[in-house]
């Protein structure tokens, strides 16, 4: 046996080098990061520390100065006890008691309980009569009698003032003024400080106001009064106006740009006071570490390579012997083994080479076994399997494909319809362009009949296709007639006048026909894939609340009167007819809803039920009406009620004189007079002829009988025209009776007409009660 003999160290060497040089350099590119990060988190924490307590600092220091001003102002506001009429008076005295204000304010102000300038120290030409009422500091110290500190304002005179006030309270604790402090905003006592206080180079100071949103204080002076935007990249300055507390933090400037921010609200007044140091001071010392850390790298990137390459030189000397013993070794067949002798690093090389060839026969050996199991699996399958070239000439097809295809010599494209062909070429010549398998239908002739066959096509290298062939021509013809008969069906629901809706199982819609799309005022494209209740609302009709497609099975009914409201609002009535698919299956849980439009139908029974309960001539209640309304009074116990019955006296003269059409115009104006006179709950009802009666719920007999009096006087007054051009006029006598829990609707109507029937006997034109 000839031995292969075959090592390349100095490969092995360069590799190992490359390794040992990536692996430094990942190394160092680690070791340099991590101290990076390390650095940047200390550095940033040492900022975010500085700007936090210079911040602290200042914030307290206002605090403090803010706080003996209020005690200054409100210890003098509590030495004055006066009245709201004697403080005018005395005001230009008591202001002078303030002289000690001169060091902390640059003024003591005096003011009248509704806000006039009253007096001041020292005095200042035209402060005096200058009203602050609609300003908020004085709106509060009124309201709450508390001291307050004022926002900084724009005085009349140009200047930026802050006010400390105290309310003034007479000797019963009423508001009888206000003393206050006037302080100048950007005077050494107070603002003038801040413009020295610096953070860094570049940092500064800035005070907000909770209450206004502006900027009280900026070293930048065309922003001082300025909104700022608390915006969602402000998130400390957002904790500290909302929350109250401290807070710092790497985010935006309220002035724009990026920064170090502190913020602390102020106790003594609702401002937030913040540092803010900018991004560019703040990572300077960072940029500074990174450039040294970069020159530090590069230097190290140049120096690992050669240092790689020397110590892997040494390391792998000993294998330059192995290298030489395998090249005089080298021979042409790939199949000899080594020999497994020499150095240890040869025995160990040869020993792995020798059982790589072992498991690659063992391998080969394999695969030819597989080949044949498959060859004799492809013969057997129910598929079509071909392999052929891009052109289409086969190299394998087993015995179904010659079955499919009807080709017993190789010519398959042949029998393949003309197009088809075609397609079937383009498959297989961009097949491998594309990943994936592409599938396409085709139809050939063969010996069995036409046949529709699937083809998918996938290439196995340069030269050749993998083609699998299934038959799926009852497939087709199946779905053919599935498809007519849901084309038919289609047709079917598109000709019925009635809209048709199916919903899924969600209740999202899946289709409607033509009538439903006109009905629900919508488009079938619009309409799918939305929930029902969102393209149309089914509503009681008695409630006018939506009614939802759960509530309806929950009922039972099938068929169910529901008014239909479309999303542009119009409302029409329709029947509907409720059905689910209880099947097993992908269409378990849906729903079929059938709308008819029942619009025509309700009205003419609405007309019906009105014409049946109404009297034609004067639209009121007839005594049908009457009686129903009367009964349910009764039955849902409204006992403290009152009947009454009116007849109109001297009805016959005026229909004799003036005729029906006089008679009639007389009725009509009677009945709207007492509908206009009575409550909206009551019922006026025309009994017939010139007989009315009226049903007053929760109104006492004698209520009654006033209310019937007042009517007959304005009955009196009533005209009408008689045939010779006369005024005809009439009266009217009315019987009032209560009803008891024992009446029925035709006990209370005879005591009550009882009761007319003895007006009209006892003179006409008067109202009597029933006893």
């Amino acid at each position: 046996m000839r031995v292969l003999r075959l090592v390349d160290t100095r490969s092995l060497k360069f590799r190992a080098a490359l390794f040992c040089a990536v692996f430094g350099w990942l190394l160092s590119a680690v070791l340099i990061g991590a101290y990076y990060l390390e650095s940047r988190g200390a550095l940033e924490a040492m900022q975010r520390a500085q700007v936090a307590a210079l911040v602290e600092r200042t914030a307290t220091d206002f605090d403090d100065r803010l706080r003996q001003r209020l005690r200054l102002v409100s210890e003098g506001a509590a030495q004055l006890t006066v009245d709201a009429e004697q403080l005018p008076r005395e005001a230009a005295s008591l202001v002078t008691r303030f002289s000690h204000f001169k060091g902390p304010f640059s003024a003591a102000i005096l003011y009248d309980r509704h806000g006039n300038i009253i007096a001041d120290y020292p005095s200042q030409p035209g402060r005096v009569g200058v009203s602050v009422a609609e300003r908020d500091y004085f709106r509060l110290t009124r309201d709450t009698l508390r001291p307050q500190i004022s926002d900084p304002f724009l005085a009349k005179t140009g200047r930026r003032l802050l006010v400390v006030t105290a309310p003034i309270l007479g000797p019963d604790g009423e508001f009888a003024g206000m003393l206050a402090g006037s302080l100048e905003l950007f005077s050494q006592e107070m603002f003038g400080e801040l413009a020295g206080i610096r953070i860094g180079e570049q940092g500064y100071i800035v005070l907000l106001s909770k209450q206004s949103g502006r900027f009280i204080y900026h070293p930048a002076p065309t922003l001082i009064d300025r909104s700022f935007q608390l915006a969602g990249e402000l998130p400390s300055l957002a904790r500290a106006l909302a929350g109250g507390v401290a807070s710092v933090g790497r985010e935006g400037l309220p002035d724009g740009g990026e920064g170090i921010t502190a913020y602390r609200p102020l106790q003594a007044a609702g401002w937030v006071l913040g540092g803010a140091l900018p991004a560019s001071e703040a990572d300077a010392p960072l940029l500074a570490l990174t450039r040294t850390l970069l020159g530090l790298g590069l230097v190290w990137l140049l120096l690992v390579p050669p240092l790689a390459w020397w110590l892997m030189r040494r390391l792998l000397r000993p294998l330059d012997a192995i290298e030489a013993q395998l090249e005089r070794a080298q021979a042409g067949d790939g199949h000899v083994p080594l020999a497994e002798d020499g150095v240890r690093e040869l025995a160990h090389l040869a020993r792995a080479y020798n059982r790589a060839l072992a498991a690659r026969e063992a391998s080969e050996a394999d695969a030819a076994e597989r080949e044949a199991f498959f060859r004799a699996l492809n013969e057997a399958s129910p598929l079509g399997v071909l392999v052929c070239s891009r052109s289409g000439a086969p190299r394998y097809m087993n015995q179904m494909a010659h079955t499919l295809l009807g080709a017993t010599d190789g010519r398959w494209l042949h029998n393949a319809h003309g197009d088809d062909c075609a397609r079937i070429l383009r498959a297989l010549a961009d097949a491998g362009e594309s990943a994936g398998v592409t599938q396409l239908r085709a139809r050939f002739r063969t010996p069995g009949g036409e046949r529709l066959l699937e083809a998918s096509v996938v290439a196995l290298d340069a030269a050749c296709c993998l083609v699998v062939l299934l038959d799926i021509t009852r497939q087709d013809a199946e779905f053919q007639a599935l498809q007519g008969e849901r084309e038919r069906q289609a047709a079917i629901l598109e000709s019925i006048a009635d809209a048709v809706v199916l919903t899924n199982h969600r209740d999202e819609v899946e289709y409607l026909n033509a009538p439903a799309q006109r009905m629900l005022g919508v488009r079938g494209a619009g309409a799918l894939g939305r929930r029902l209740g969102a393209v149309v609302g089914l509503l009681a009709p008695e409630s006018g609340l939506p009614i939802g497609a759960r509530v309806l099975e929950a009922e039972g009914r099938k068929t169910l009167e529901l008014d239909l409201e479309t999303a542009s609002g119009s409302r029409r009535a329709v029947t509907l007819t409720l059905s689910s698919v209880c099947a097993q299956g992908a269409m378990q849980g849906y729903r079929v809803y059938v709308l008819h439009d029942d619009t025509e139908r309700r009205a003419r029974e609405a007309s019906h039920r009105y014409q049946a309960l109404h009297d034609p001539l004067t639209g009121l209640f007839n005594r049908r009406g009457l009686e129903a309304a009367l009964h349910q009074a009764l039955q849902a116990g409204t006992v403290r009620a009152a009947l009454a019955v009116l007849d109109l006296d001297g009805f016959k003269a005026v229909n004799d004189r003036g005729g029906h059409a006089a008679g009639d115009l007389m009725l009509q104006q009677v009945g709207q007079l007492l509908a206009q006179r009575v409550r909206e709950g009551d019922t006026v009802a025309r009994l017939g002829g010139d007989e009315f009666a009226l049903l007053l719920p929760g109104c006492p007999p004698d209520a009654a009988q006033q209310l019937l009096e007042r009517i007959g006087t304005e009955i009196t007054r009533l005209r009408v025209a008689a045939a010779d051009g006369s005024a005809l006029g009439l009266s009217a006598s009315a019987g009032v009776t209560a009803l008891s829990a024992d009446d029925d609707a035709a006990t209370a109507l005879a005591r009550a007409d009882a009761a007319c029937y003895r007006a009209k006997h006892a003179g006409r034109d008067r109202v009597e009660l029933a006893v």
